[in-house]
């Protein structure tokens, strides 16, 4: 690759990055607003909200891809590809239960609303979170 097209990739993939943020903001915004009729929300709060649940769905998953290679390190040979697979769809099933309380939580206290509000507001990600599961 020659330097012109790194510089390129480089722009490109932070406009990707920076419109698709947009949208999940704009998702979350309207979902605040029209199903979890949360009054703070904005469109910038919202953005900015996006973000945080991105970066702690980050560490979420980075603990649990740490903790599935160390348990399938301590496997070792031990055991066959039944029982890994079985380790990762229960331990799966644990990270998204804690990922989904987690954004209920962190949006509960950044708009200071309800569990209720907060969970109607994630309610449509949540439908499309588990579809894609």
């Amino acid at each position: 690759m020659y330097g012109t097209e790194i510089v390129l990739f480089i722009i490109l993939a932070i406009f990707l990055i920076v419109g698709f943020s947009a949208l999940g903001g704009l998702i979350l915004w309207g979902c605040a607003r029209g199903i979890g009729g949360i009054e703070k929300s904005t469109f910038l709060n919202s953005w900015g909200l996006y973000w945080i649940l991105t970066i702690v769905q980050f560490f979420i998953f980075l603990i649990w891809y740490g903790i599935l290679f160390a348990i399938g390190l301590s496997m070792g040979g031990s055991a066959g590809i039944d029982s890994l697979l079985a380790v990762t769809i229960i331990t799966l099933i644990i990270v998204f239960a804690v990922s989904i309380w987690a954004a209920l939580g962190i949006t509960k206290a950044f708009w200071q609303c309800t569990w209720h509000q907060s969970f109607m507001t994630h309610l449509v990600p949540m439908i499309l979170y588990t579809i894609m599961l």
